[in-house]
């Protein structure tokens, strides 16, 4: 059985807060999960796929009851693996429902911070996972490195004013130096060069003659990856998600939905694949589709793109009457609020990993591809589950 570590979690705690009526427990639960994928083989080829998860999709329900503003400083506590994106969602819901705007100046912060934990969330898969893949070490430097950085860049942005509160007032501040301190720490860790040069390649062989040099992890995975022949390895037809997030809101009062969502009846995919295009790019999917190799890439030009632009991926519209978005690292984040005397009566929240890891979505499909003996099958099936990347740990069996 192969696997991979989760985050670490939300302990089960007992939480208390104060109301009109005293003193009310709040009990918060395990809500990571891990997935479980299960590939049953006939000879050298998959003959079927079965996904479970044990993430607890109903966690939200803990928030009814709770004045707004208890629940935007419980909530990154909850959701620690992409707390900044929570956190922009949660508070773009909540400010629509209450009829407030935050400035323009306020939502700018969010957005630079929402960028930097993008910056870290692809960072790490790439310093912890890649290595795995070669039988090298995982860049734990780099990691403490980066935590370093968006801890200090955070500090810069907003000092000890809070840009996630309802409606905030955060002055500019300059954080060029942060940004330059992760420029440089990606040409070492990730590119071998600076992120403006390596998005210049606009070639496949221009990316395979930057491959071969194999002066970064990154590097030596795609040289290994063309070297296979996995290029085009879990190529299906799973469309990108670009449903207006306004009708995907108003469908997520169905808990069925949240556990297994579709669009226009069919499976869709989320994240960095969908939402970056380069001229490399644009080649790489008209020889390959959706598999392993433009997936790789997305997520370096994703990476690239994010240290030199200082911002995240374009989203059309962040907010809506009860609702807001945030495109978090894995893909499109949507919370739902609704407030009854300016406390939660009832808390939504579509996750992109329900989205990348439906029963029957790309993950399912693509993971049918694999084939081979089993050591091989497992390579590949982990390679393209780390590609596609749940936002928690997940247990691989193959029999």
């Amino acid at each position: 059985m192969a696997s991979r570590g989760g985050f670490r979690g939300f302990p089960r705690t007992t939480r208390q807060h104060g109301s009109d009526q005293g003193l009310v427990q709040v009990v918060t639960a395990e809500i990571d999960g891990r997935l479980a994928v299960h590939l049953r083989r006939r000879g050298r080829r998959v003959a079927a796929v079965r996904l479970r998860s044990t993430r607890l999709l109903t966690a939200a329900r803990l928030f009814r009851g709770m004045p707004v503003d208890e629940v935007l400083a419980l909530l990154p506590r909850l959701f620690s693996v992409c707390a900044t994106a929570q956190s922009c969602a949660a508070v773009r819901a909540c400010e629509q429902a209450l009829g407030r705007t935050a400035p323009a100046a306020t939502e700018a912060v969010r957005d630079e911070l929402l960028a930097v934990e993008s910056l870290r969330e692809h960072l790490w898969r790439i310093v912890l996972d890649w290595p795995r893949h070669l039988g090298e070490t995982p860049g734990r430097r780099e990691i403490g490195r980066m935590l370093e950085l968006q801890r200090t860049h955070r500090h810069r942005l907003c000092g000890d004013d809070d840009p996630f509160a309802t409606a905030a007032r955060i002055d500019s501040r300059d954080s060029g130096q942060s940004w330059r301190e992760m420029a440089r720490l990606l040409a070492d860790a990730v590119f071998g060069l600076a992120a403006d040069r390596w998005l210049q390649i606009d070639r496949p062989a221009a990316l395979a003659e930057w491959a071969g040099r194999g002066e970064t992890v990154a590097a030596r995975l795609l040289q290994r990856v063309t070297g296979q022949e996995w290029q085009g390895l879990g190529h299906c037809q799973v469309p990108v998600l670009e449903a207006p997030p306004e009708r995907l809101a108003a469908r997520m009062g169905d808990d069925a939905f949240i556990a297994a969502p579709t669009w226009r009846d069919g499976c869709r995919e989320t994240g960095a694949l969908g939402r970056n295009d380069s001229p490399l790019l644009r080649r790489l999917r008209a020889a390959h589709g959706n598999g392993l190799l433009p997936r790789l890439v997305a997520r370096l030009t994703e990476l690239a793109w994010l240290v030199c632009q200082r911002r995240p991926p374009p989203l059309a519209s962040s907010r809506g009457r009860d609702w807001g978005a945030a495109p978090a690292a894995r893909g499109l984040l949507l919370h739902r609020v609704r407030l009854e005397a300016g406390r939660i009566a009832d808390y939504r929240i579509l996750a992109p990993t329900e989205w990348n890891f439906h029963p029957r979505g790309v993950a399912v499909q693509a993971l049918a591809a694999v084939s081979g003996e089993p050591e091989r099958m497992r390579a590949q099936a982990a390679l393209l589950l780390d590609a596609i990347d749940p936002c928690v740990g997940y247990d691989l069996v193959i029999d």
